[in-house]
């Protein structure tokens, strides 16, 4: 697959993530701006550290810091409502629909099954039985999706020792990220560190 097929399907992806989104989303331009739970606390960490105030002293949730940072930095790109968070979103599901599609390409010789694939994942994704708002989960998914598809990959692959090289790298960063939002999804990805060591 060439670099111009992939980039022709990260628009295509994130047009879709974005409509996706701008329906389903609590933090889009289409819901009401007040009816939040958890997405409110991590949104006034983010704000609270990006007004000088520190972590663990001035204020403090079980999740960790890099899930403040990325509401710090929605709110950096909206001060008085959500769609800076609403715009992130957007560009964490596209990453997380591209590896999806990655996936799928793995195992369907078909490049458009693959991309259907990845679109159908959002009703696993936005089921409204367990996904109302923004959730500390939603910011996971690209790292989980990606150790993921690059530990399939070694799997399923002809070069192993390259790729359990990278996908060991991946992981890695799957997991320190994961770690820094929310712990218990960390040790979810241990799985992917105890394939790579299998092979």
């Amino acid at each position: 697959m060439d670099q111009k097929s992939n980039i022709k399907i990260w628009v295509v992806l994130f047009l879709f993530v974005c409509f996706l989104e701008f329906w389903v989303s609590i933090n889009s331009y289409t819901h009401d701006l007040f009816v939040r739970i958890d997405s409110a606390i991590f949104f006034m960490c983010g704000k609270a550290w990006m007004n000088g105030m520190m972590p663990y002293v001035d204020f403090v949730d079980s999740k960790g810091p890099l899930l403040w940072l990325i509401n710090g930095i929605a709110y950096l790109l909206s001060h008085h409502n959500y769609l800076g968070v609403f715009w992130l979103e957007c560009l964490f599901h596209t990453i997380t629909f591209f590896f999806c599609y990655k996936i799928g390409c793995l195992f369907l010789s078909d490049q458009k099954m693959a991309l259907l694939g990845s679109m159908l994942m959002a009703i696993a994704f936005f089921c409204g039985a367990y996904h109302y708002e923004t959730s500390a989960e939603d910011f996971c998914q690209p790292f989980i999706t990606g150790g993921l598809f690059y530990t399939l990959r070694v799997i399923s692959g002809p070069q192993r020792d390259k790729d359990v090289k990278i996908a060991s790298f991946v992981a890695g960063v799957g997991f320190a990220a994961t770690l820094l939002i929310k712990f218990t999804i960390a040790a979810m990805i241990l799985i992917f560190f105890f394939t790579l060591s299998a092979i």
